[in-house]
């Protein structure tokens, strides 16, 4: 079963996305991977809103992970994965309140 480097999510008309990757150099359907090829011992997850271009959009919510030594990529993903479901589920209420704003 092949993994999603992200998902979407509808609140109300907007759409957003969830992705696993911070640095727009890291784009497409493997960022995680390309992240662990080129040693970038920073990465994290995203949350954005969608537009019309692929991987593109203004920036509602970011978050940051460290990794000082790389471990197997199935742990990575997990790492991944609880820090966005922590960063969605807090983004949520404040989008929906309209506390935060998405930013280009």
């Amino acid at each position: 079963m092949q993994e999603a480097s992200s998902f979407c999510v509808c609140l109300g008309k907007e759409r957003h996305q969830l992705r696993k990757r911070l640095d727009v150099q890291y784009r497409g359907a493997s960022p995680v991977e390309s992240a662990m090829l080129a040693d970038t011992k920073e990465t994290g997850v995203t949350i954005m809103l969608m537009d019309s271009k692929m991987d593109h959009g203004p920036i509602v919510m970011q978050e940051t992970a460290y990794f000082a030594h790389w471990p197997k990529k199935p742990v990575v993903e997990e790492a991944l994965a609880t820090l966005g479901g922590r960063l969605l589920a807090e983004a949520i209420p404040l989008w929906l309140s309209g506390s935060i704003e998405a930013a280009p």
